[in-house]
């Protein structure tokens, strides 16, 4: 769909980027995918840490060790580069440049057949298809990072966005209808926005069903307990 242009460019692109900016926030707070962990990172940036497949069963196990380390660099540290089950990016939409673009932050050398090698090793954002044409038309958080999980793991996964269940087993009841329901929120959004030759969007609906399955069981059980009594 092409953008109308009745709106002049520096308006229309500032909006664009807010709602982006938006989604970003929504999604930054997510967690329990299986292929990729993401992670807000101040107001405009989101750091998206894609799991080689060979670690993808101890993802759960190193989460929280992965996210205080994280949390604690600043997006050019070099310590990116220890990393040996991920390769993490940033997703940034700065005001500066009124539209998102991609850095990578760590192994480098995996994209060098993929990108430029001036572009790879220097600070300048990847040229990916969904950034580019985010310029001219609508395109998704989500389909950006699509793009990114295909270019990164291979074989891609045959659905980029599956959701580890066994999360909710480390998860209290409060703590599980909320993700549960932050994540519905994200997966409806995406098949609904998903034209119908995405190859993984049946994958994404069964999730939908399981989750809100998992979703209402743990509502129904936690708001079905005796309140406590009034002392």
């Amino acid at each position: 769909m092409l953008i109308d242009n009745t709106m002049s460019k520096p308006s229309r692109d500032s909006v664009r980027l807010a709602t982006f900016l938006d989604k970003c926030r929504m999604f930054g707070s997510l967690k329990g995918f299986k292929h990729f962990e993401v992670l807000q990172r101040g107001r405009e940036e989101v750091l998206l840490s894609v799991y080689d497949p060979k670690h993808i069963n101890h993802q759960q196990a190193e989460n929280t060790k992965s996210k205080r380390l994280i949390e604690s660099m600043s997006p050019l540290d070099k310590d990116f580069e220890k990393y040996q089950d991920r390769t993490v990016f940033l997703i940034a939409g700065y005001a500066r440049y009124r539209c998102p673009y991609v850095w990578l932050r760590s192994h480098h050398a995996l994209l060098a057949q993929e990108q430029d090698d001036e572009i790879v090793n220097t600070d300048n954002p990847l040229r990916l298809e969904t950034t580019v044409a985010w310029k001219t038309k609508e395109v998704a958080l989500w389909e950006i990072v699509q793009e990114i999980i295909s270019m990164t793991v291979d074989p891609c996964p045959e659905n980029p966005f599956e959701i580890s269940m066994e999360i909710f087993d480390s998860l209290d009841a409060e703590q599980s209808i909320m993700l549960s329901a932050s994540l519905l929120v994200f997966l409806k959004e995406l098949w609904l926005q998903s034209e119908p030759d995405v190859p993984f969007v049946n994958q994404v609906f069964k999730d939908i069903n399981t989750l809100e399955k998992r979703h209402f069981s743990i509502l129904h059980s936690y708001t079905s307990k005796p309140s406590r009594p009034i002392i």
